[in-house]
């Protein structure tokens, strides 16, 4: 495919989509009708020309990055397509990337153009300069939302520890405090139930089961605070967060 058939097939379909262009910098120059092919017989053309059909076809679809790849595959059988790289531009441009544009509208600054393709192009990335420029100011305008955390309080080794000494304190506690109930001398009658050492002795018994029982109590409770402390004291640990959200 010469860079005239081509230029014509570009300027019949891809280039015409942008007819709402501004008059005073049309996105092409007016094009003739296309010529006869005359180089079927090389392959790359031929190719060339197949995949810049199927571009045609999906840019009219609005599948534009599908349409530059296939303007891609086109331009590496035809790397002289200079329509092709400008069309490129142009499809980057609707896709919104006017920094990939302004690549492809350098580049094809860069081939041997004519003095209405150059000032086309000249024009057409003045447009592209001012585009990127007016994304780059929405972005230093957005203002971010705050992001959402959802916190929870923290159930780790500082608080099982504690609860779980305040339960063994608990129950050593009941298990003393059984203890000196059951061996402490009630009722005992001296002579009866023993001597007055025996009567000493249980009594003796007794009340260490009851200074053990109140020493468990004390620890359980201590445990119970401790564990407390971790778990309301401290602050809660974020779980999950939402995204910030932004507006421009």
């Amino acid at each position: 495919m010469t860079a005239r058939v081509c230029g014509a097939l570009v300027g019949s379909v891809l280039v015409s989509a942008h007819a709402s262009t501004p008059a005073k910098s049309p996105a092409v120059a007016p094009v003739s009708p296309a010529p006869a092919l005359v180089d079927d017989a090389d392959p790359n053309k031929v190719q060339a020309r197949l995949f810049f059909e199927k571009a045609k076809e999906l840019y009219a679809a609005g599948r534009y990055r599908e349409a530059a790849e296939q303007l891609e595959a086109a331009l590496k059988r035809d790397s002289q397509g200079k329509d092709l790289v400008y069309n490129l531009a142009l499809v980057r441009e609707r896709l919104g990337e006017p920094d990939e544009a302004i690549v492809w509208v350098d580049r094809y600054l860069a081939m041997k153009l004519e003095s209405a393709e150059r000032q086309r192009a000249e024009a057409f990335r003045r447009r592209l300069e001012g585009a990127r420029e007016e994304i780059a100011e929405k972005r230093r305008k957005v203002v971010v939302v705050p992001v959402t955390v959802e916190r929870e309080r923290a159930v780790d080794a500082w608080v099982w520890g504690p609860a779980a000494g305040a339960g063994v304190a608990a129950v050593a506690g009941a298990v003393l405090g059984s203890l000196a109930l059951s061996t402490r001398p009630s009722g005992f009658v001296t002579g009866r139930d023993g001597t007055y050492d025996d009567l000493a002795a249980r009594t003796n018994e007794a009340h260490g089961y009851a200074i053990g029982a109140d020493v468990a109590w004390v620890a359980a409770a201590i445990g119970v605070a401790t564990a407390s402390w971790f778990y309301f004291g401290r602050e809660p640990v974020p779980v999950t967060t939402r995204a910030a959200e932004v507006t421009p």
